[in-house]
């Protein structure tokens, strides 16, 4: 989505950031709702506690780069981003529905136990 909208010189980077503020998908990460200047993101990216070193990582990289190239220079490189950011949404989609199986078996499990203890 932001591709297209910098390939239509729709919007400048402090736009997109405030269109990212505003969506529901990304309102647990503070750093988008508090501050639209790119270094302060980077700083708040690094110091928050939800995100792992590699996901402090790719977010800093792709708000480092946003703004700093030629328009086509920013389509390559959100491009790039999307696809490493898809990558992880399919890692978690993955852990997700491991750990969900996982879960359910342990509860279904203790709750025969506790069954069989209480008779």
């Amino acid at each position: 989505e932001i591709g297209i909208l910098l390939g239509f010189n729709v919007y400048t980077s402090d736009e997109i950031l405030d269109h990212l503020k505003s969506s529901s998908e990304l309102n647990e990460l503070d750093f988008f709702i508090k501050d639209s200047n790119i270094n302060n993101i980077n700083d708040k990216i690094i110091g928050t506690n939800i995100l792992s070193a590699d996901e402090k990582e790719l977010l800093s990289g792709f708000f480092s780069h946003l703004g700093s190239t030629d328009l086509q220079g920013q389509i390559a490189s959100v491009k790039m981003y999307s696809k490493a950011f898809q990558e992880k949404y399919n890692d978690f989609k993955e852990i997700k529905e491991e750990k969900t199986r996982l879960y359910r078996s342990m509860g279904f499990l203790v709750g025969v136990f506790i069954c069989i203890i209480l008779m």
